[in-house]
């Protein structure tokens, strides 16, 4: 993380070895900690993931949900004044969400959510 005392720049490389699960809770430590640090602050989110690839260049299964189903699909880069991925370039035409819950639960599509677990759906709907 870097400030250059207008906004943050938050930059995560997925490495090849590296789970869905272990690059969303490295990122979001990342939020949480740049949000605690400057408060309301632009942030600006720089990711690079090595390999992660299918044999025909596709990105694999863990970084597909990555990319597609909680970045934009899911909307965490609400979370975000810009997030640059390998895949697009994700301007947040709104405003910044800066209400950041501490941990970050991902669920199966189906599945219960534990109660008082933060919805991010809930969360980032109304931004």
């Amino acid at each position: 993380m870097e400030d250059n005392g207008k906004t943050i720049a938050i930059y995560h490389r997925v490495y090849s070895h590296e789970t869905f699960e272990t690059a969303i809770g490295h990122i979001h430590k990342c939020l949480v900690e740049a949000q605690k640090k400057w408060p309301n602050k632009p942030r600006h989110f720089f990711l690079d993931i090595d390999g992660h690839r299918q044999s025909d260049g596709a990105w694999d299964a863990d970084m597909w949900e990555l990319l597609f189903h909680v970045l934009m699909e899911g909307n965490y880069y609400k979370f975000f004044t810009t997030c640059y991925t390998p895949v697009a370039e994700l301007k947040n035409t709104g405003s910044q969400v800066n209400e950041v819950p501490d941990e970050i639960n991902i669920f199966q599509k189906g599945e219960a959510m534990p109660e008082g677990a933060p919805n991010l759906r809930e969360v980032l709907a109304d931004s």
